[in-house]
């Protein structure tokens, strides 16, 4: 994987375009005394297979938004972000979520984005491991 991935540019797209809020990945605490945002890999949405082999894959990532504020700015700050990130990345979103903590007074807000695989952002294949070079059959034989 490359020093830089989509997630990496997910994070710094937010960060350019909700600069109210910090996006950090995998940070989830919810007790934290600002407003914060995470931004996570959790898992594959769904993948694509060709004679037993997964070919493809695409990768769920959510991100998470926890503010004071209980109005929808936030959201529409954070849509034009995903709306741009998804023309740009080939990426889909959506929004999961919105929760008001009442022991912090604050509002929580999740969209899951799905992305392909790789992450790397060089627009190479995936980085699937060599086949067994005594399974693999010589060229020109």
């Amino acid at each position: 994987m490359s020093e830089h991935d989509l997630i990496d540019q997910l994070i710094d797209q937010l960060n350019d375009g909700v600069p109210d809020v910090t996006f950090e990945r995998d940070v989830l605490e919810t007790d934290r005394p600002d407003d914060w945002g995470a931004v996570e890999l959790t898992g594959e949405d769904d993948s694509e297979w060709a004679d037993g082999t997964m070919t493809d894959q695409v990768l769920a990532v959510d991100v998470w938004v926890c503010v004071t504020g209980r109005g929808s700015r936030i959201k529409r700050k954070v849509q034009a972000v995903l709306r741009a990130f998804g023309t740009e990345n080939d990426a889909g979103w959506k929004l999961m979520s919105r929760n008001y903590i009442y022991d912090l007074d604050k509002v929580i807000w999740r969209w899951r984005v799905t992305m392909w695989a790789p992450l790397d952002d060089d627009g190479g294949e995936m980085d699937w491991p060599d086949p067994d070079p005594e399974e693999t059959p010589e060229e020109g034989g």
